[in-house]
């Protein structure tokens, strides 16, 4: 029962007349209806309210969303762009290392590498390539250049299987297979060598891979030479290396730049495409280092390793 129909049966039970009653009865039908009315605009109004609210809850989910996209999308860019900068600060435009950035890395590796094995360090030399600069023009020499950057970005490709006996801790590459180009020649490191045998391996198919390089112009195809010298050295127990990193691989390089220029000069004087004429390999202690190196004038002034 209705509140209504309460009252309606209240008014009958009364001592009103029946016409006093009627009216009763129809001003509280007029009543209630006028209450029904105005929750029903209450309740439409709320609705509509309602109705507004949701759509502005849904605008402003677009526009965080939409905000979260672009922070997320400047966020990556800049990320890209540090990544970019960083890129150029330390590499050359054929994506070898700069040379500051490859001599700090090689001096890292010496001072810090805790255990004690071979590795390679390596110089070569483009023989004649001032003559494809004046012959075919700079932009084929910058070709020429590109190609065999990438030969050396991938030095630690080209070490063989290992052979019999043979042990490398890492069978990837590591941070430390590095490489640099300085005008028209590369200098590369190599974190890891099995033995002497393994390097020569590496450094004639690196010599197979760099005179392979084609470029086709319309003066013909340029010819493009390696000579190549890589010192192999037995790294000592850590303690006590940090104070030589930087004369070690000054030494190393001194050392692999001077057997670089023997075999340049040796396949000079001879005409020669055997890849044993281009290269030479020396294997040394670690206190050989600070021995006179081939093309050196004299004994070098810094410290000698004890």
């Amino acid at each position: 029962m209705t509140e209504h129909d309460k009252y309606v049966q209240l008014i009958e039970a009364s001592q009103a007349t029946e016409a006093e009653k009627k009216k009763l009865i129809e001003k509280i039908f007029d009543v209630t209806l006028e209450v029904a009315r105005i929750l029903r605009t209450e309740n439409e109004s709320l609705a509509q309210e309602v109705h507004y609210l949701r759509q502005m809850i849904r605008a402003l989910e677009r526009v965080i969303a939409d905000r979260d996209k672009t922070i997320r999308e400047i966020a990556e860019w800049s990320e890209n762009e540090i990544k970019a900068l960083n890129a150029r600060a330390t590499h050359d435009r054929f994506g070898l290392l700069q040379e500051d950035s490859f001599r700090e890395m090689a001096r890292y590796y010496i001072a810090r590498e805790r255990r004690t094995h071979l590795f390679a360090y390596g110089v070569i030399d483009l023989i004649d390539f001032k003559g494809i600069n004046d012959n075919y023009g700079h932009p084929i020499g910058d070709l020429v250049l590109e190609a065999a950057s990438k030969v050396v970005d991938s030095i630690y490709d080209y070490q063989p299987p290992l052979q019999a006996g043979e042990k490398r801790h890492s069978e990837t590459r590591t941070e430390f297979d590095i490489g640099c180009r300085l005008g028209d020649e590369f200098i590369f490191l190599v974190s890891e060598i099995g033995s002497e045998g393994t390097c020569w391996k590496m450094a004639e198919r690196l010599f197979k891979e760099m005179a392979a390089i084609s470029i086709p112009t319309p003066k013909g195809i340029p010819l493009v030479r390696p000579s190549i010298g890589i010192v192999c050295v037995q790294l000592p127990p850590a303690e006590g290396r940090n104070f030589l990193a930087d004369q070690t691989e000054s030494r190393l390089f001194t050392w692999a730049d001077g057997l670089m220029y023997e075999a340049k000069q040796y396949s000079k004087s001879r005409e020669t495409s055997y890849p044993s004429d281009f290269i030479r390999i020396k294997a040394l202690e670690f206190r050989e280092l600070w021995d006179i190196a081939p093309n050196e004038k004299q004994a070098p002034k810094s410290i000698r390793a004890e």
